[in-house]
């Protein structure tokens, strides 16, 4: 059913997920600085997220 509304919605999606906490993760409350053990899922979320920015790029141009 979640299949059929996100399609309607013409939703693209990112699998990978990462929960990042504000005290932790950016020094300050304003730099990011991940931690170590969360940069592998990181490169994998930002690599699905330029993925889908190349394909929909067709998209925003007209």
């Amino acid at each position: 059913m979640l299949r059929a509304i996100c399609s309607n919605l013409e939703l693209a999606d990112v699998r990978t997920a990462l929960s990042l906490m504000l005290s932790h993760d950016f020094e300050k409350f304003s730099t990011f600085q991940p931690q170590p053990h969360q940069e592998k899922t990181l490169a994998q979320m930002l690599d699905q997220v330029e993925a889908w920015a190349g394909a929909l790029q067709p998209l925003r141009k007209s």
